[in-house]
């Protein structure tokens, strides 16, 4: 409380001392006046009162001189409460009035020579009196003024406190017009990098063009050689039936008739139901059949060579039953039994038959295609004669025309056949209820979640396809098991479940621990960022503080930036090899818990000491799936550099049939358009609004389906 503010007290004479007035209606206004002081120090009315000085307000209260009545205004004004200030400004001026009279007749009193001097009693009051108002107008006059340079003083401190606001604002403006000058430079640099990228675009963009019309022009080229060569096959293939045929009839003439008594392997030299044909014949024959297919595989080498291209895949509308499709030999090429020993008689088993145009002598159709037949035993040493001439040559002839490139392989191949019992989990699977347990990630929008007790996305209906070429169609005899990144090893291994098909990333560290079949899938690691609802700049932490910055590329992000991936991914083994100092790698156990760390950011503050998350990091689909459902994030436009994977199916360690039907399943898929049916009904839209394509992986690119 202010000291004019404090209520007033009884007189303590203690503390001025006496009254020492020379007349009593002077000591009644000292004593009025020590009231109204209210016990109040010399120094506090000093502090109080600019004017007068503590002498003067000492000779006041004791009475010795009058207080002037601006002053009496001026303590009835600050030391009285207003409801009483009226009243004792009345009764102040009063007992003023009454001191002041009290004292000029005392002073007249004892001045008796004033009349001897011409001047009356009356004169000299109306004089004192003409003094006095001159007196009050004076003091009032000067408290006018006090009052006035008050008031100037408090106008001056309020000028001087908004000089300074503006002097703080025109900082302040300063600074933002020199970020915004600098903003300004950088994005016209920017303007004039896009404009010279847009120029570098434009100009691969033409280039592309016209090596895209050059490699039309060679594809034309390619595809009228490749209809020739199609036609110098059919007409090898014919040729190579005719030399079957050929040796079949002059086997079957040399070789003696049932019921003549001529042992297996007996030859009269004398016969000629049939010429023997010489063997410099036969040699000329192959020769030319050599020449022949040298010559056509070297054209199609160099025709590959001149477009670039590898050794191609069979089409995938390569029908079997067409009419012009080369005729192939289905089986193994292996020697024909000894004809000469009477111990071995001849059972058929290693004998290659070639596919009859015509169904004679019980042969399949051309539209089966029979199962490679096993090796049969090794020959016996082949002796010396005419007749083993002749089949010897032939033998050779077919084997070389056979396996000069004319079998044809479609889709994937493996080294060897299985059956699926050769498979322990699907054993297990068949055995366990009939039930096959695939694992699934259970956070992947797009990919694989659950909605409303049904599990959707590419990946489950790719699990389902896998699943009914393996002999488990419906739902009742397929359970899908949610696994996380760091479990999934080990259930696949442990026999928890006997398919893992959920963005499983392959690399040479798991396939240390497990099989996989594929890619199905080929992506790269994208970033998805926090903007909220009013802009596309990104909240981002730059020394020690909370920004707004626009981010297009990972090395957009000032160092130190904490970002947020599951323990164990690829995604946390490709952060591990960027700079320690540029981003700060936070492990959660699912990507869901990431992303909802991404959004408790907000506007830069989370609650917690630790530094917020800012930035989370995985395969680009699974990042497009989570912006459906949270639209205040938005993805990073450029992807980590060197960061493609392919998904593979998951398989347990060792398990090479399983491993083969799954790598059968993915090709069919691919290559019947089922792959990319999914593809456009569970995924499609999530990545075009993201600008991210995906195309099924070429036979190439599968490298964990060895042929």
């Amino acid at each position: 409380m202010r000291d004019e503010e404090r209520p007033t007290h009884p007189l303590r004479t203690s503390r001025h001392g006496p009254v020492e007035a020379e007349t009593p209606e002077g000591a009644e206004l000292a004593k009025w006046l020590r009231a109204r002081v209210g016990g109040r120090t010399l120094r506090q009315l000093e502090g109080i009162f600019p004017h007068p000085r503590r002498t003067q307000w000492s000779e006041f209260l004791k009475g010795r001189k009058l207080i002037p009545l601006w002053l009496l205004n001026d303590v009835v004004t600050k030391l009285v409460a207003p409801q009483d200030q009226q009243l004792h400004r009345g009764l102040g001026r009063q007992l003023l009035a009454a001191a002041e009279e009290a004292g000029r007749t005392r002073r007249e009193a004892e001045s008796p020579t004033t009349a001897s001097q011409g001047t009356t009693a009356h004169e000299h009051q109306v004089r004192l009196n003409d003094a006095l108002e001159g007196q009050i107008k004076a003091q009032e006059t000067v408290q006018s003024l006090t009052h006035l340079i008050y008031a100037f003083i408090t106008a001056m401190a309020d000028l001087n406190q908004r000089c300074r606001n503006l002097e703080i604002q025109r900082d302040e403006a300063r600074l933002r017009l020199s970020r915004q000058e600098m903003e300004t430079t950088t994005n016209q640099r920017r303007a004039e990098e896009n404009k010279r990228r847009a120029a570098d675009d434009a100009r691969r963009v033409a280039e592309a063009e016209e090596r895209l019309a050059e490699t039309e022009r060679r594809l034309i080229e390619f595809e009228e050689r490749l209809a020739r060569a199609r036609w110098e096959k059919h007409n090898a293939e014919d040729l190579r039936i005719e030399a079957f045929r050929q040796a079949e009839q002059r086997r079957r003439a040399i070789e003696p008739s049932p019921g003549e008594g001529t042992p297996p392997g007996s030859f009269e030299e004398g016969s000629r139901s049939v010429p023997v044909p010489r063997p410099w014949e036969y040699d000329h024959f192959l020769e030319t059949a050599d020449a022949q297919l040298d010559y056509h595989e070297a054209g199609m080498v160099a025709i590959r060579e001149q477009i670039g291209s590898a050794a191609p895949a069979p089409a995938p509308d390569f029908d079997p039953a067409s009419p012009d499709r080369a005729r192939t030999i289905p089986g193994q090429v292996v020697p024909g039994p000894s004809t000469d020993s009477p111990d071995r008689p001849d059972t058929g088993t290693n004998t290659v038959r070639a596919v009859s145009t015509d169904g004679a002598d019980g042969a399949d159709s051309p539209d089966k295609v029979r199962p490679r037949p096993e090796r049969g035993p090794e020959p016996e040493p082949v002796r010396n004669g005419p007749k083993r001439r002749a089949l010897l040559a032939g033998g050779i002839c077919l084997a070389v025309l056979a396996g000069g490139g004319w079998l044809v392989w479609n889709q994937y191949h493996p080294t060897r056949e299985y059956a699926l019992t050769d498979s322990p989990a699907i054993k297990d699977a068949q055995t366990d209820g009939g039930v096959l347990r695939i694992g699934v990630k259970a956070d992947q929008p797009g990919l694989s979640e659950e909605i409303g007790g049904e599990w959707v996305g590419f990946d489950i209906e790719f699990a389902k396809n896998i699943a009914k070429d393996l002999g488990f169609e419906g739902e009742s005899v397929i359970d899908f098991i949610p696994v996380t990144t760091k479990t999934r090893d080990d259930q696949l291994n442990n026999g928890q479940i006997h398919l893992m098909v959920g963005s499983y990333s392959v690399t040479d560290d798991r396939k240390k621990e497990v099989d996989f079949a594929g890619p199905y899938f080929i992506t790269d690691q994208g970033m998805m960022v926090y903007t909220g609802s009013s802009g596309d700049e990104a909240w981002v932490e730059q020394n020690g503080k909370q920004t707004r910055k626009k981010i297009n590329e990972p090395d957009d992000f000032p160092d130190g930036t904490v970002v947020c991936t599951v323990g164990k991914s690829i995604s946390k083994t490709i952060l591990d090899k960027l700079p320690a100092s540029k981003f700060k790698i936070k492990e959660e156990s699912d990507y869901q818990t990431c992303v909802d760390n991404l959004n408790s950011s907000t506007d830069g503050t989370t609650g917690s000491t630790e530094p917020p998350v800012r930035a989370v990091v995985t395969d680009r689909p699974i990042l497009a799936g989570f912006l459906a459902a949270n639209p205040d994030l938005a993805m990073v436009p450029n992807p980590l550099e060197a960061s493609t994977t392919g998904w593979g199916v998951g398989i347990a360690k060792g398990d090479a049939a399983l491993r083969h039907f799954v790598c059968e399943s993915i090709a069919d898929q691919i290559d019947d358009g089922t792959w990319r049916e999914i593809y456009r009904e569970e995924l499609e839209d999530h990545l075009q609004e993201e600008n991210i394509k995906a195309t099924p992986p070429r036979e190439e690119l599968r490298t964990e389906c060895p042929g």
